[in-house]
């Protein structure tokens, strides 16, 4: 969209204002670390780079559950062009310009799409601050395709209610690539959301054009859908075939619904209570949160905020004020996913629905539409109407009651501190609930003043100018969510991703084996081994290192998956956080977890060629053989074991069963099976029958003679016919050639590779290639020349 004249103005202070919100990245040389960006995010982009540096195809991750696909994650973003600049700048330097680039421009394309529905540039300006500095939208930072996905959506409205006005094909084709952009930016939610938004508003054309409009509407709808599913072809078909062979095919509700908004944390989007709160009760956390943080750090929306949202309907009409506020209504009960039936409803209406996750990334939506609410409720302000007793009535009281509200919860929490006790976790040594409910108290108040300063403005009325009424109201606002939020996002040194791990060093990775890092989070296990309820809590911190930064490194020391791997360490029995790995691989995670403390325990272990084990505890190890103990920043050291007996990465067996499931898990655990000398197939093959008859004299041995990301080629002698295993999770993706003709992989020990190989000396090469990924990337070649062709046939055409 083109800016024209003083419109200039409002997008300047925009950028202004993230520059401030994230001062400590941009001009203190900080790095972004937060939940998952220094843990899955920038492994994943390591990945890609050395992949492509290699001169092999960025399509597979070795360091998470045995491996799983990488272009398929569409978290990973390799069809969102932005994500190939790695290949030029340092991971932790392109997500600052990530964040602020797309803060920026989802905040600019507020502010457009609100000029579009007739704001004043000023009011437009606002509703793009409310929205950069609202909790959603601020805890975002710290999730990469959401904030994508969030900044996309105004920019998609924009495209669709510009097509369905006049039909040209460029608009119709921008509208297209704005549907494509979340998809390839790992959002699908919101290219789903900014399609039934556009989808609505075409029916509100249709409603009021009549029969004549219906061909132009639908033939730019159709048009809009054709180059979005073009474009966006090079995520969606791989990740879909990813899918549909995953967990994500068969998601329960439970998995579906996980980070649900609880309807008593609603009210944090008018009262900033338990934003970015200390670690929970565990029963409150399991209540409120499935025993988790929050998915959004915050889902305050702003008290100070709240009037100019009354006001929005206090004051003359607006386009499409209905409109957004029925939007955020939905938007709302959707975010309350198991909380309500609509959720369910919804899933059934649309089944497509049911790979998605997390209901509370809804509350991006309610972000956008109380910022454009926001904007015409300024405008409000600015008029005649603020004076009126209708204006007090429907703004100022309800303003007031919750300003009362807000008040009244910081008067308590400051005199009765230890009441936090009901919601929190105790305080560590040498801290106290009012030492844990400090920042709660220091937002309440905040949101108190600038919500009573809103009022005196209101107060005044007709005695201040309007343009001053409107400023001084629209000032309290942004700076309650700057204020409140302002601390969301905390930085590091960039030594945090420098750092070499000193249990790398213990936990020597020799011959390919694998490492297994005890995970704390499953339910129980933090109180039974550490006796706290959590479990990566810090000790003590690296000078002039703030506490979750310290905890950042911790994790990173303790070689949490997939934190080693771009040292080069590889996971084992992970969880699959992407949900995009091998269920057989899943199941058998699951089974070892089971297993705690038996012989079956140490047994999976060997299966998996797990060569050491990180833990902060010693109970139910005692098989396992302690290599060191390194001081973390943990108050428990980190022990490294060594696993006896345990497997190479490949080998080669003269024997093999046939077995699937539970049947094939009771075999492999069974006192009679040689694990170094046979295997467990899923399914049989021709081949079994021949290798059965010289199983008993049987010598063979492999070896990893390459690797690269997309395909690993081995070695392997055998004195007669057998199998060559490799303990990598097995993928219908992946394909085998023994000395250049093509052999089937088959799935062994329920979740790796092996391959039927006949006597004497072979070269196996296995190379990962997701059957779709060719087709989608040539849909979205020949998307992109036909877009640019009608483009310049339109600009010809014009001219």
């Amino acid at each position: 969209m083109k800016v024209r004249g003083g419109a200039w103005v409002p997008v300047a202070g925009l950028c202004a204002l993230v520059l401030l919100l994230f001062r400590g990245a941009v001009f203190s040389g900080g790095v972004f670390f937060q939940r998952d960006v220094q843990l899955m995010w920038y492994t994943q982009i390591e990945t890609f780079v050395r992949a492509v540096a290699a001169g092999a195809w960025p399509v597979w991750n070795p360091f998470l559950a045995f491996g799983q696909p990488l272009w398929a994650d569409a978290n990973v973003q390799l069809g969102y062009p932005p994500t190939w600049l790695n290949l030029l700048v340092r991971p932790w330097t392109y997500y600052t310009v990530f964040v602020i680039a797309h803060f920026v421009a989802g905040a600019a394309g507020v502010h457009a799409l609100g000029r579009r529905l007739g704001l004043s540039p000023v009011a437009a300006g606002v509703a793009g601050a409310v929205w950069a500095t609202s909790g959603p939208i601020v805890s975002s930072a710290a999730m990469w395709n959401q904030l994508a996905g969030a900044a996309w959506l105004p920019w998609a409205v924009l495209a669709a209610e510009a097509a369905l006005e006049d039909g040209g094909r460029l608009r119709t084709a921008a509208w297209g690539a704005a549907l494509a952009a979340p998809v390839l930016a790992g959002s699908p939610e919101a290219a789903l959301v900014a399609g039934l938004i556009g989808a609505a508003l075409g029916v509100g054309r249709l409603r009021g054009g009549g029969r004549a409009a219906a061909p132009r509407v639908l033939a730019t709808t159709g048009f809009a859908l054709v180059v979005a599913v073009g474009l966006a072809a090079v995520q969606w078909l791989p990740s879909l075939e990813a899918a549909r062979q995953s967990a994500r095919a068969t998601l329960s509700p439970a998995a579906r619904t996980y980070w649900s908004v609880h309807p008593f944390l609603l009210s944090q989007v008018v009262v900033p209570w338990l934003v970015d709160a200390p670690a929970l009760r565990p029963d409150r956390a399991a209540l409120l949160s499935d025993s988790r943080e929050p998915f959004f750090a915050s889902i305050y929306l702003g008290l100070a905020a709240s009037g100019l949202v009354l006001a929005a309907w206090a004051g003359a009409p607006r386009r499409r004020r209905a409109f957004w506020s029925l939007t955020m209504a939905a938007a709302v009960v959707m975010a309350l996913g198991r909380h309500t039936p609509a959720y369910e409803v919804a899933m059934a209406v649309m089944p497509p629905l049911r790979a998605l996750r997390y209901p509370a990334k809804a509350m991006a939506l309610a972000a956008l539409c109380w910022a454009l609410l926001a904007g015409m409720g300024l405008d409000a302000w600015r008029s005649a109407d603020a004076d009126r007793r209708r204006f007090r009535v429907r703004v100022l009281l309800p303003l007031a009651l919750l300003t009362v509200l807000a008040g009244a919860s910081w008067v308590l929490i400051a005199a009765h501190p230890d009441r936090g006790a009901a919601l929190l976790a105790p305080p560590a040594a040498g801290l106290s609930f009012a030492d844990l409910l400090a920042p709660t108290r220091s937002r309440l108040m905040l949101a108190t003043l600038a919500a009573t300063a809103a009022l005196v403005v209101g107060a005044l009325g007709g005695r201040l100018a309007g343009r001053t009424r409107g400023m001084a109201v629209a000032a309290c606002a942004v700076a309650d969510l700057f204020l409140a939020h302002q601390t969301l996002n905390p930085t590091a040194p960039v030594t945090l991703y420098t750092h070499r791990p000193r249990t790398l060093d213990a936990a020597s990775l020799e011959d390919g084996g694998r490492l297994y890092a005890y995970d704390y989070f499953f339910p129980g296990r933090s109180e039974r081994y550490l006796g706290r309820p959590a479990p990566y809590v810090v000790a003590r911190a690296p000078a002039g290192w703030p506490v979750r930064a310290a905890q950042a490194l911790a994790m990173r020391e303790y070689l949490f998956p997939p934190t080693p791997g771009p040292w080069g360490g590889e996971g084992s029995y992970d969880l699959d956080v992407p949900g995009l790995g091998s269920p057989h691989v899943a199941s058998l995670a699951a089974e070892l977890r089971a297993l705690e403390g038996t012989a079956g325990h140490a047994r999976l272990l060997q299966l998996g060629a797990v060569s050491h084990v990180i833990a902060l505890h010693t109970a139910g190890f005692e098989g396992l053989a302690p290599v060191a103990e390194v001081e973390g920043l943990f108050p428990e050291p980190i022990r490294v074991f060594r696993v006896p007996g345990t497997l190479p990465r490949t080998y080669a067996v003269g024997r093999a069963q046939e077995a699937e499931g539970a049947e094939a898990l009771r075999r492999m655990l069974g006192p009679g099976f040689e694990p170094g000398r046979e295997i467990v197939l899923a399914s049989a093959d021709s081949f079994r029958a021949s290798v059965t008859s010289a199983a008993a004299s049987f010598i063979g041995s492999s070896r990893v003679a390459a690797r690269q990301a997309d395909r690993v080629r081995l070695e392997a002698e055998l004195s007669s016919a057998g199998y060559v295993v490799l303990v990598d999770a097995w993928d219908p993706g992946w394909r085998a050639w023994v000395d250049g003709r093509p052999a089937e992989i088959l799935r062994a020990n329920l979740a790796f590779r092996a391959v039927a190989v006949p006597a004497g000396r072979h070269t196996i090469e296995m190379r990962y290639r997701p059957a779709t990924l060719p087709w989608s990337i040539g849909i979205t070649a020949l998307t992109v020349v036909a877009a640019l062709a009608a483009a310049l046939t339109w600009m010809r055409e014009t001219k």
